[in-house]
């Protein structure tokens, strides 16, 4: 009996090595596919990494692997539909696990679905059965670039006829306000759920509406090349005329409030940028954007505040820190570019006296408790940058809306 006891225990024993070692490959294998999936990703090869996340999703543990579900989002968002992205991170949220090592990703995941709701609106369009369908063209553009490639992806899914078998293209566009023809259209933002979606009628690509549809997006092309001028103004605008009618309409145009501008700011320049900043901007609440390029991961750049008593950091090893009342550090990894010359980080801080919120390239972190009443008066402005290398452009600061 004693024997049979200790042979039962060693083959008990046996098996939970052999479950452990199984358990233990499984989950090297995630973390290979995983890092796989990364190294195609910043090569650009969006099939490859895809390949590589859903390969480690199918393994033990894969699927609950915040990293992993992170990565198969910024598949369809690198492709501008931000639809599938946001379905994908829902699930992600849904499904991946509350460790301390998913802690960080699932942060990331609620800032990218936080940024789709304040800026994506649900539409399903409706081709013509019969030639080009002419596409949506919102106006004014966005200043955001991410959503000004959203909005041109948009746009060239419906110039090469993409649709699915029911003859629809279900996408989450950049809300606001859009011709349809002759037509105008406003998509409030948030309304992205089951339901909330506009059903819109793409005309024909032809004919008169078809030169007024070029002639704003050329509007828009040229205000493009003068940002400063074109800051809030939309394109011509066309009212529809009668049935048949090709009448050309008049040019409305609004100006936002003018914001301060600075076209480039570099190390030996953030001194007396932030001081053209402290004795330009007066306004409480504020919007401040800009672009930013990052020569490597050692680039350190500061936003500071001393008469708000806050600050926002991005330090090397791209860690984000927002410093109020209380404390928000955030490492931004794979999500913060770096290296290639051409690929900028675009950041938005936006503070309505009390609350700071943030966005960094599409994402959404915040808002941020600064303090409990807003400032009876304007604050110094102060800014760093920590490689004569690296470029902040394009910064402005508008009232915040």
């Amino acid at each position: 009996m004693g024997l049979e006891l200790r042979l039962l225990q060693s083959l008990v024993l046996v098996a939970l090595l052999f479950v452990s070692a199984t358990a233990a490959a499984d989950a090297g294998g995630v973390r290979r596919a995983v890092v796989e999936g990364w190294i195609f990703f910043e090569a650009g090869n969006l099939r490859m990494a895809e390949e590589s996340f859903k390969k480690a999703a199918s393994l033990d543990g894969g699927k609950e692997n915040a990293e992993l579900q992170y990565g198969l989002s910024l598949i369809p968002w690198k492709r501008g539909l931000a639809r599938q992205a946001y379905w994908q991170l829902k699930t992600a949220l849904a499904v991946s696990g509350d460790g301390a090592d998913d802690e960080e990703w699932r942060h990331r995941i609620k800032g990218r679905i936080r940024y789709i709701e304040r800026n994506f609106s649900a539409v399903t369009m409706r081709l013509p059965a019969r030639g080009k369908a002419l596409p949506m063209l919102l106006d004014p553009v966005p200043r955001d670039p991410v959503l000004r490639q959203f909005s041109d992806a948009a746009r060239t899914l419906v110039e090469q006829g993409s649709q699915a078998a029911d003859g629809a293209l279900r996408l989450f566009v950049p809300s606001g306000r859009y011709w349809v023809g002759d037509k105008e259209l406003e998509l409030n933002p948030g309304e992205v759920q089951p339901g909330q979606q506009q059903i819109v009628y793409l005309p024909v690509a032809s004919g008169p509406v078809l030169r007024r549809y070029r002639d704003r997006l050329r509007a828009q092309q040229q205000l493009a090349r003068a940002p400063a001028e074109a800051s809030g103004q939309r394109a011509a605008s066309v009212s529809g005329g009668g049935s048949g009618s090709a009448q050309e309409p008049p040019t409305s145009v609004a100006a936002a409030p003018s914001p301060v501008n600075i076209d480039v700011v570099r190390s030996y320049l953030a001194e007396r940028s932030a001081s053209e900043l402290t004795e330009r901007w007066t306004a409480i609440p504020f919007h401040l954007r800009y672009s930013i390029y990052c020569p490597d991961g050692d680039t350190e750049h500061r936003f500071e505040f001393p008469d708000y008593d806050f600050y926002v950091r991005f330090e090397p090893g791209a860690e984000l820190r927002v410093k109020g009342e209380e404390l928000l550090r955030v490492r931004l990894g794979s999500d913060w570019q770096t290296g290639d010359s051409g690929r900028l980080n675009e950041v938005e801080l936006m503070f309505d006296g009390t609350e700071l919120l943030l966005v960094v390239n599409g994402m959404e972190f915040g808002p941020v408790r600064v303090r409990e009443k807003a400032p009876s008066s304007p604050g110094r402005w102060r800014l760093g940058l920590s490689d004569d290398k690296a470029r902040i452009s394009w910064l402005s600061v508008r009232p915040l809306r």
